[in-house]
């Protein structure tokens, strides 16, 4: 729970200084991205299928008269697996048949960003992000069920591209690579995911 209490805490400082009306800051970026997302590593041997249930939220500051940005994200990703012929262990029961599993990530992530141009209709960018992740695993299997819960550090590297469309509007593409430690009675969390973003730009 503290440390719940102080990702929030953070979180909020991170909103209010991005939505401050300090001279410095030129533009801002207020981002939904529509996210399908691949698992890697250990999450690919739990689940290996892609799932199209997926979303985050952005907002990101551009420094004044600068290529260099910050920002923040969260969002949420539902992985769903139907694996049969499988044995399910627990406690002392053993059971075998037709697993169902699911993984449920939000994370949640501060991040430096680099465009490679200062103006213009086209943007290209790189990312990199730090946070944590907060990941739910569960197998059911007939009248069992298992679910373990955790919360882990993560590092989320992006490359990718916002297109303006008008003044107010635009478009991102882009791809996320979020890559956890292990820890909190859960394996490493990994996931490729390919954003496809409405913008609103102020």
């Amino acid at each position: 729970m503290n440390i719940m209490k102080n990702v929030l805490f953070f979180i909020a400082v991170v909103v209010a200084l991005g939505f401050s009306n300090s001279g410095w800051a030129q533009s801002s970026y207020s981002i939904v991205n529509f996210a399908p997302t691949l698992p890697m590593g250990n999450t690919a041997d739990y689940i290996g299928v892609m799932t199209g249930r997926s979303v985050n939220v952005e907002f990101i500051r551009i420094l004044e008269e600068s290529r260099f940005g910050y920002g923040i994200e969260a969002g949420r990703s539902s992985f769903f697996e139907k694996i049969p012929n499988r044995i399910l262990e627990s406690g002392t029961v053993v059971a075998s048949g037709t697993q169902f599993r699911y993984i449920n990530t939000t994370p949640i992530i501060v991040s430096g960003h680099y465009f490679f141009t200062e103006s213009g209709k086209l943007r290209p960018f790189a990312s990199l992000g730090f946070g944590v992740v907060f990941q739910t695993r569960r197998v059911d299997m007939g009248i069992f069920s298992e679910r373990t819960t955790g919360t882990q550090l993560a590092i989320r590297p992006e490359l990718g591209t916002i297109f303006q469309i008008s003044d107010y509007v635009g478009i991102k593409l882009s791809g996320k690579y979020y890559q956890t430690m292990g820890g909190s009675n859960l394996p490493s969390h990994a996931a490729l995911g390919f954003n496809l973003g409405f913008v609103i730009i102020n």
